[in-house]
């Protein structure tokens, strides 16, 4: 499962060729996760070297019947909780509490919790959300998105792979 979770997290990766000629590779939603080599293969290949010894550096795996390597990421992210549970959204936030989140810009997109999350297909339904105050910086629930028609919980809940 781990393996699969590496590949999906590979598929996403961003390459560039920088001024010396050399290729740059990052993994977004992994911050500091990126290589530099002569070659594209050699980037590649680097990259998942790092990518492995990140989702390996928190210690053992426990088991789980849905995604055990959770249990070892260093941070939850609404971008893992969306791969884990394939969900399919652009753009996806985790706060444990549902109260505050960034201002969403892909859509469709998700606002994760400890329990379960809410999707907005649309940019339009995400701006019309009566439960959401929308601001620049971020967008504040006063009841959680748990109070916000629509949300869905999650089994086993994202709490539970919380590092």
């Amino acid at each position: 499962m781990l393996s699969q979770y590496i590949a999906r997290k590979m598929a996403r990766t961003k390459f560039k060729i920088l001024g010396d000629g050399t290729y740059f590779g990052e993994v977004p939603g992994f911050r500091g996760v990126w290589a530099n080599a002569n070659t594209l293969e050699e980037c590649r290949k680097e990259l998942q070297e790092v990518l492995e010894r990140v989702d390996f550096a928190q210690g053992e795996i426990e088991g789980t019947d849905l995604c055990p390597e959770i249990k070892i990421m260093r941070r939850l992210t609404g971008e893992i909780l969306n791969d884990i549970y394939r969900l399919g959204a652009r753009q996806a936030r985790y706060r444990e509490d549902g109260k505050w989140y960034h201002p969403l810009t892909k859509f469709p997109a998700l606002f994760f919790d400890a329990y379960g999350y809410i999707e907005f297909k649309t940019k339009d339904a995400y701006q019309k959300c009566s439960y959401l105050q929308l601001g620049q910086d971020g967008n504040v629930i006063d009841n959680g998105i748990s109070a916000i028609p629509g949300y869905v919980s999650l089994n086993p809940p994202p709490c539970k792979y919380k590092p």
